[in-house]
């Protein structure tokens, strides 16, 4: 038998999961909008109507490119490692700091393990366990978003502490007929028309994002395949759509190609 539950501590690793369209990414920015812990977050997410508590990650704070020689036809020769003394100075410039990192699978890929880019990403995130480390007014997070959760390095995954897995609930309505009815992001059978009129012209509306939290990945991988209730949390946001307008969708700052 299997009990489920969650240990009383400070979590310091998130993995923020969901299939496409779940709005994991809606559900960060919403959190560093109303920014209740007091922290300034560094984050590849490009957060519209500046807010002063959020940092937008550049590629060069992640890796230093050093110019160490040139090819035959001139074009120049690059080092690239990990700029950890950038991290290791925030120490001192801030109380404490959350990193987010968007499409996370595409900086921390279990499939290219030992490529440049990704050992220099897992050095960032072995020293980001010290830079977040408790400042006094608790730790601070490190939150790791993607809708691959299996293709996340294995050490990103067995260092999380916590797991929330998103659903996107929302009504879509006929242009034509101004009929309505409910949908999901997970719904395999989605009609392409209105099943009321047959109209093509449709939009969604009432958009409600459902979350569960787990302890690990074994625990959400278990409710997936079985059903068994091993979440130790679940509750909707219901106002989502308030924070829409910080973000866009199809931006955010990619860290691993200029």
């Amino acid at each position: 038998m299997i009990t489920c539950f969650k240990y009383e501590w400070d979590y310091m690793i998130r993995l923020m999961l969901g299939k496409m369209g779940s709005g994991k990414t809606a559900s960060m920015v919403r959190e560093i909008v109303l920014n209740v812990d007091d922290k300034t977050t560094f984050s590849n997410i490009i957060i519209n109507n500046k807010q002063k508590n959020v940092v937008t990650i550049k590629r060069d704070m992640i890796i230093k490119r050093d110019e160490v020689g040139f090819k035959k036809d001139g074009t120049p020769i690059y080092n690239e490692t990990f700029n950890a003394q950038y991290w290791k100075d925030l120490r001192t410039k801030y109380n404490g700091i959350n990193v987010v990192l968007d499409e996370a699978h595409t900086l921390i890929d279990s499939r290219r393990a030992m490529s440049k880019q990704n050992v220099i990403m897992n050095d960032f995130m072995a020293l980001l366990r010290r830079v977040l480390g408790d400042s006094g007014d608790g730790y601070g997070e490190l939150v790791l978003i993607t809708q691959l959760g299996r293709r996340l390095d294995i050490i990103a995954r067995e260092l999380a502490t916590c797991v929330h897995y998103h659903v996107c609930h929302y009504f879509r309505t006929c242009y034509t007929c101004a009929s309505k009815w409910s949908e999901n992001n997970e719904m395999l059978d989605r009609p392409l028309v209105c099943p009321f009129c047959g109209g093509k012209k449709t939009f969604k509306s009432n958009f409600v994002i459902e979350k569960f939290e787990f302890e690990n990945c074994d625990y959400l991988d278990l409710w997936l395949d079985s059903g068994k209730k091993c979440y130790y949390k679940h509750y909707y946001i219901m106002d989502i759509e308030k924070y829409f307008s910080y973000y866009n969708t199809f931006q955010w700052e990619n860290l691993i190609n200029d």
